[in-house]
């Protein structure tokens, strides 16, 4: 007979309580709290940008013509691959420096001022992280000769 019992007779049940030391109950929850519930570590790893690329499919563009580009952010975590694009400084560019839209550069009508250009590709997550590329833009004109008269001198 337990104690209980024997300090209460005529009960007829009785609730037995055991304690465990509060110390093992602390390691139970330290335990529990580092362990993550079985997680990946990945999806605890913070969004970061390492770098940004820019590559052109050649480095010299005809006036008026278009040219493609390639764009990549690199990371780790769940990064954005988002990018920001200007030309000669001028956000997405202008008439007067040539325009990018969906990673292709399209030149001006006429020559930039300054020749080259430069087409900066900027991280939206992290501004820090951008690409740069130097592309000359070019023009020519071809003038056939003058015509000039020639006397005809008959026998």
């Amino acid at each position: 007979m337990c104690r209980h019992c024997r300090e209460h007779p005529g009960r007829e049940s009785h609730v037995v309580v055991r304690f465990i030391p509060i110390s093992l109950v602390i390691l139970l929850c330290a335990l529990l709290a580092t362990c993550g519930g079985g997680s990946s570590s990945s999806q605890n790893t913070p969004p970061v940008v390492t770098s940004v690329t820019l590559t052109p499919s050649q480095k010299v563009v005809q006036a008026g013509q278009s040219l493609s580009l390639n764009a990549a952010v690199f990371g780790t975590g769940p990064y954005s691959s988002a990018l920001t694009f200007s030309v000669n400084g001028v956000p997405n560019g202008d008439a007067a420096n040539g325009t990018i839209a969906n990673e292709t550069y399209t030149a001006p009508a006429g020559l930039p001022s300054p020749d080259p250009v430069t087409i900066k590709a900027t991280s939206m997550q992290d501004p820090t992280k951008s690409a740069s590329v130097t592309l000359t833009v070019f023009t020519f004109n071809i003038t056939p000769p003058s015509a000039t008269e020639i006397p005809l001198v008959y026998g």
